[in-house]
């Protein structure tokens, strides 16, 4: 991630897994979004496929206690300690990146999608959470 950092030159970072799919239109609602909403960090929860039983159970049950744990609709307030990072999409300004510290403040970190968001709301930075579906 730092590596691809360093060779990008747009003002917008977008972090994402390797193994995830997205709705075509999903980075082009990101960025209205961010715009809209003057965020310098926006990451977004995706679906999960699930298959069996158990691993519904067990997706399902992540799934709640990391919303719980978290608290993802008080990110958005300036005052308000909670912070999310996912994996799967983060989206940054390059600036707010740069300030918080960039993944080499990350380095050997577990949860460094988490600590990302962290950093970033640490800083100062406005972030968001949100939804890839589609509407």
């Amino acid at each position: 991630m730092q590596t691809g950092y360093e060779r990008a030159t747009g003002e917008w970072l977008l972090f994402t897994d390797a193994d995830v799919r997205f709705a075509p239109d999903v980075v082009r609602r990101s960025v209205r979004l961010v715009n809209e909403r003057a965020l310098d960090h926006l990451t977004l929860f995706g679906d999960v496929d699930m298959e069996g039983f158990w691993e519904k159970v067990l997706i399902t049950f992540f799934g709640l206690t990391f919303h719980v744990a978290t608290d993802p609709y008080r990110v958005t307030d300036p005052d308000s300690w909670t912070y999310v990072g996912v994996g799967a999409f983060q989206l940054l300004k390059r600036s707010a990146y740069e300030a918080a510290g960039t993944h080499r403040r990350l380095a050997m970190e577990v949860v460094d999608d988490m600590k990302l968001g962290k950093i970033v709301k640490q800083a100062g930075f406005r972030s968001s959470v949100g939804l890839a579906q589609e509407r």
